[in-house]
């Protein structure tokens, strides 16, 4: 896909993009000491489900005291990069103004 017509999807699927993050951020999944598990869970499902969405392998890895990674891939074809993408689909609490 030449740059031209990634910016075209881009384009052609901004609305929707927009949507799914603002879904993202409306889940609680604050990784803090004191705040509930499962939204963390529930953040890293709609990350999963997302990137499977786009057409990647999607996965969660769990590792003890850890939250939940996301893993996705796509098979690597001949001739194009290979690309890593790192994010947070946790959050951490509010600083105290006072402090």
């Amino acid at each position: 896909m030449d740059l031209s017509a990634a910016l075209a999807a881009a384009e052609k699927n901004f609305d929707r993009g927009v949507e799914a993050l603002k879904a993202l951020v409306r889940i609680p999944s604050v990784s803090f000491p004191g705040f509930p598990g499962e939204p963390l869970e529930q953040s890293a499902e709609a990350c999963a489900a997302l990137l499977r969405e786009a057409g990647l392998e999607a996965s969660l890895v769990r590792h003890p005291g850890a939250p939940p990674y996301v893993v996705g891939h796509m098979p690597r074809r001949a001739g194009l990069p290979t690309v890593l993408f790192y994010a947070h689909h946790d959050v951490q609490p509010p600083l105290r103004e006072a402090l």
